[in-house]
């Protein structure tokens, strides 16, 4: 396990609090379970995009502005 900071604002403290009581874990505990399943979120649409570019679906990464443009580049320069 790595230790780490998180600074929140404090109207976020008081909701995660709240939201930590009302599951009865502590306040830390909510925190890690929330980074935890981020980045479990994160693994899968990486796993999902390289499944995709294998099979040929996803020609480039979609997030990738320079090749969104130059794809639209392409059609008026025809």
């Amino acid at each position: 396990m790595v230790k780490t900071q998180v600074y929140i604002p404090e109207e976020d403290n008081a909701e995660l609090v709240e939201t930590a009581k009302a599951l009865g874990i502590c306040k830390s505990e909510a925190l890690r379970q929330a980074v935890h399943e981020y980045c479990r979120d994160k693994g899968r649409l990486r796993s999902r995009q390289l499944i995709q570019k294998t099979a040929g679906v996803l020609k480039e990464n979609p997030l990738d502005a320079g090749a969104l443009r130059d794809r639209v580049n392409k059609g008026f320069n025809v």
